[in-house]
């Protein structure tokens, strides 16, 4: 550690690459935050750090909130403030929805570095989007640009309540840099955000004029572009829905170096589901050209039901850290992840639309079903029956595999589970679905399983045999978590049956935001005291309605404080209305049916993401 006394020791060229480093934002977009900071800033540029007024230590303040850390540099100490003026590629990440002032003022200072442009309506409607590429073209200097950030949200009319285009102007010009009308031969990051039919399908672009392009994020650009050889793309976020699986797995293929991967194949309620295929391949033509009536034809055979040849060698995308595929059906993802070998490290994440019927672990693709079996961690989240996309999510890691996160949907579609069903009668389907999935697991042994955690409200509402029977095959389980609102069935499962022993080799048992009888907390561990194969550490939250609780003259925090191996802490359970949520499911509104983000409250411990 270099002590702060020492950093200027350092010579001029190595603290600009540090102020470098400092400076960059990956997300262009983020900058607009920083067009008043800047602005109030650019009055001062020019004079003396020690004339400029107090004020300007309290709007440092929110400089750092502003994400301009550039000037923040330029304020530090007149050494700093030197190098940083001295240095053009510390200016060169510009948005041109900023003042007119600040944008005139970084490209002067920006020299002739590689630039870095965002692009949003205020940028358009200002103008200052049409005089910036018209001076770039007309000076040529549109080599100098290598990254492009364009975002025009949807915005409707309170009048006609009709979403408003694109700007033309934006349009045209987007369109000339993929069709090479435009020459930016060092663009290296391209990210579009625009209404999706801007364009009218995804379109297939010839980018093989964009040799550098790394990052690409838009879903108006189709897989099936022809891309630049060699390939040098570490990041794609697009949609898919055109495409069939294997020319997904050819995109793939084409693309060794990918480290990030974001498809969005289908809408979930806009997945073709193929229900008895083999046995509807004819269908009654309306007439035939004499007017006969109930001549048959056969149609193409669905995509989800093709049988492809699985001699091709195996792709390995060797740096991969991030895979995520939305709303496809399990034969349309097997297609895929049966032909794609993923790093150890990775996290892939799948949506999976269900068959109507189909159970969670049917609804798994047969290479991830062989898989399963074998994790080291396992994690199963069963949604509240009202409040998401997802029904289900399974996540899991293997000793030498990645983390898989796998979302399914309700085994119906999603309109008719919100708008034909009962509460009380979407409430019995998720907690006998749950029971289902629990009696299906516990079919595997686990052989390699440490770790497994439970996140379900119905938890308390289930039966204990499937709970039961799950439990019995975690000969080799040390840490067990529940997020839930009662953890009694838990308790209850752990306990000894004659001569049946669950969950032997559990050392922790984490039930803390869960509520609990203590009673029962206290004969669990003196019960596995006499069997278990460690000592037992159970983790409790000591809600404030435990202090109605007694045994004898002794609280429930006497008891507990007093038990081997119980460690408690002061907190709300997560149904408490101490706790300020009325739920025991975490909020996923971030992610809606991404389901990456969540605002779970939990304690940091060693699960499936840690492994």
């Amino acid at each position: 550690m270099v002590a702060s006394d020492d950093i200027n020791d350092f010579p001029d060229e190595i603290l600009a690459m540090i102020m470098e480093e400092y400076v960059y934002e990956p997300e262009l977009q983020r900058l607009v935050k920083a067009r008043d900071i800047i602005q109030y800033f650019s009055k001062y540029d020019e004079d003396d750090i020690d004339d400029r007024p107090l004020a300007y230590a309290t709007v440092s303040i929110s400089l750092m909130k502003s994400r301009d850390s550039r000037v923040l540099l330029g304020i530090s100490c007149k050494r700093w403030r030197e190098i940083a003026l001295n240095t053009p590629r510390l200016w060169a990440q510009i948005h041109l929805g900023w003042p007119k002032a600040a944008v005139s003022m970084y490209f002067e200072r920006s020299a002739s570095s590689p630039l870095s442009l965002a692009i949003n309506k205020p940028a358009v409607r200002s103008g200052q989007f049409g005089q910036i590429t018209s001076s770039l073209e007309t000076t040529n200097t549109l080599h100098r640009l290598t990254r492009l950030l364009i975002h025009w949200p949807l915005e409707m009319s309170f009048v006609t309540g009709d979403y408003g285009p694109i700007s033309p102007e934006l349009l045209s010009w987007t369109r000339s840099i993929l069709d090479n009308k435009i020459s930016t031969p060092n663009l290296s990051q391209f990210h579009l955000w625009v209404r999706e039919d801007s364009f009218k399908d995804p379109t297939i672009e010839n980018l093989a004029h964009l040799p550098f392009l790394t990052d690409v994020r838009s879903q108006v650009i189709s897989l099936k572009s022809t891309l630049p050889d060699p390939c040098r793309l570490t990041t794609i976020q697009a949609e898919c829905s055109e495409l069939r699986s294997l020319e997904i797995v050819d995109f793939l293929a084409s693309c060794p170096l990918l480290e990030e991967v974001t498809l969005k194949h289908k809408e979930v309620d806009r997945v073709a589901l193929v229900h008895n295929a083999r046995n509807d391949l004819i269908t009654p033509a309306d007439s035939d050209d004499e007017g006969n009536a109930n001549i048959v034809k056969p149609p193409e055979l669905p995509e989800e039901i093709i049988e492809y040849d699985g001699s091709s060698s195996p792709i390995h995308l060797r740096y991969l850290r991030e895979f995520d595929l939305k709303w496809c059906t399990t034969k349309f993802m097997e297609n895929i992840v049966c032909r794609v070998t993923f790093p150890e490290g990775s996290y892939i994440s799948l949506c999976i639309a269900r068959e109507d019927g189909s159970t969670v672990l049917a609804s798994l693709p047969p290479t991830l079903r062989q898989a399963l079996p074998q994790s080291v961690a396992l994690e199963i989240k069963s949604y509240p029956s009202d409040e998401s996309l997802f029904a289900f999510n399974l996540a899991f890691k293997g000793l030498h595999s990645p983390c898989y996160s796998v979302h399914v949907n309700e085994f119906e579609s999603t309109y008719d589970w919100h708008n034909s069903r009962e509460p009380s009668e979407k409430q019995t389907l998720r907690i006998n679905e749950t029971e289902d999935l629990f009696q299906e697991l516990s079919m595997n042994s686990f052989p390699f399983l440490e770790s497994f955690m439970i996140n379900a409200r119905c938890l308390k509402d289930m039966q204990h045999d499937p709970i039961n029977s799950l439990f019995l095959q975690f000969r080799h389980v040390e840490t067990l978590r529940s997020h839930t609102g009662d953890a009694d069935r838990l308790l209850d499962a752990l306990g000894s049956k004659g001569e049946v022993f669950r969950c032997p080799a559990l050392k922790t048992l984490d039930i803390r935001n869960c509520s609990f009888d203590p009673e029962k907390v206290e004969q669990v561990l003196q019960d596995r005291k006499e069997w278990a194969v460690h000592p037992q550490t159970v983790k409790v939250t000591l809600d404030p309605r435990l202090t109605a609780w007694t045994k004898g003259d002794r609280s429930a925090a006497e008891m507990l404080q007093d038990l081997e191996g119980c460690e408690t802490v002061d907190g709300a359970w997560t149904d408490s209305p101490a706790s300020g949520n009325g739920n025991e499911d975490v909020d996923v509104s971030e992610d809606d049916e991404n389901g990456n983000g969540s605002g779970e409250n939990w304690p940091p411990e060693e699960g499936v993401d840690d492994l």
